[in-house]
């Protein structure tokens, strides 16, 4: 049996040696009393012993827990910093891009305005077309007392243009009323 090993398990080694020796004892034919109680201390005193033991098992745990958590704690706030420049960072780009989209927004509403101001005039503009395109084309000015049209025999030409002015402007009233709706 080896004493030392088994004392260095601290009181449970003890303990256990004491429980053993006094197990001898009775073995060899002593009987009384006073070994009954000695055993019930040596038991008692490895029960302690392995309270003791246990408790500063979990109080060693409990200091790595704590050392661990110290440690990324230290961690965390060496990176705090850095979070908050980025933080801040973002909001500044975020506040950007509001002002941008504000503007935007104005632009486009204003950008709104001419175009229905726009698709308002074009209706207008077509009917006068087709009333000059009427006139070139039909005898409604027979011309002066020679009998000749003020415009020298070319209505015709000019009415083709004014058609081709009317469709490029029929196109363009209907692109924005794509865009903007009528009201």
């Amino acid at each position: 049996m080896d004493i030392p090993a088994i004392l260095s398990a601290g009181a449970i080694g003890l303990g256990f040696l004491l429980a053993f020796l006094t197990y001898l004892l009775l073995r060899g034919g002593a009987r009384g009393t006073p070994i009954y109680v000695f055993m019930f201390f040596c038991f008692a005193l490895v029960l302690v012993g392995a309270i003791l033991q246990y408790m500063a098992f979990d109080a060693r745990s409990l200091q790595r827990q704590v050392n661990t958590l110290q440690v990324e704690l230290q961690q965390a706030n060496q990176g705090k910093p850095a979070t908050e420049q980025e933080l801040q960072k973002a909001r500044s780009y975020a506040d950007a891009c509001q002002q941008k989209s504000l503007a935007l927004e104005k632009d486009l509403a204003r950008a709104h305005q001419v175009m229905s101001g726009i698709a308002a005039v074009i209706p207008e503009s077509i009917k006068n077309l087709q009333d000059v395109n009427t006139i070139l084309t039909g005898n409604y000015c027979s011309g002066g007392s020679s009998g000749v049209p003020i415009w020298g025999g070319r209505g015709t030409t000019a009415a083709a243009q004014s058609t081709k002015v009317i469709s490029n402007l029929s196109a363009a009233k209907s692109a924005i009323e794509s865009v903007v709706p009528q009201k």
